[in-house]
């Protein structure tokens, strides 16, 4: 199966904490919806009909000057239906319309996974590198084992 990981990064940690309201809906409903604010994403290169590719969706969230990744399992995309109340965090309530992209997720049950692991596909130069230079939300990554 080959596995794409999409790594987006996240808000400041001390305002909200993105990942434990994500948590919070998956451990009530199996899933939850994460909303990507600003420019929709760009799905046409990860073939996401093929049932042999995965995409995983890694939120990269500040900690005291570093950034660190939490995985989950992406089951769909919508780049132009927002989902039903309840299925997402109520925090996203005040920027709602800011919403360029939702992303349905459920909880990653695959080997863990750490900044370092990653290769940023379109450069193949390491993500922890990268995050912190580049002025984009979002990067498409590989396993560096891949």
């Amino acid at each position: 199966m080959k596995t794409t990981y999409l790594v987006i990064k996240c808000g400041n940690a001390r305002l909200v904490d993105a990942v434990e309201e994500l948590k919070k809906i998956i451990s009530k409903k199996k899933s939850c919806w994460f909303a990507k604010f600003g420019q929709p994403i760009k799905f046409d290169k990860l073939d996401l009909e093929n049932p042999n590719n995965q995409v995983v969706l890694c939120v990269a969230m500040m900690f005291e000057r570093e950034y660190k990744i939490f995985p989950f399992t992406v089951n769909s995309f919508s780049n132009n239906t927002q989902p039903k109340k309840g299925t997402f965090p109520t925090y996203y309530k005040d920027n709602i319309s800011k919403v360029g992209t939702w992303i349905n997720v459920s909880e990653y049950e695959g080997n863990p996974i750490t900044i370092n692991d990653l290769l940023v596909k379109s450069s193949l130069h390491k993500l922890y590198k990268s995050i912190y230079k580049a002025k984009v939300g979002y990067f498409f990554c590989k396993h560096i084992k891949d």
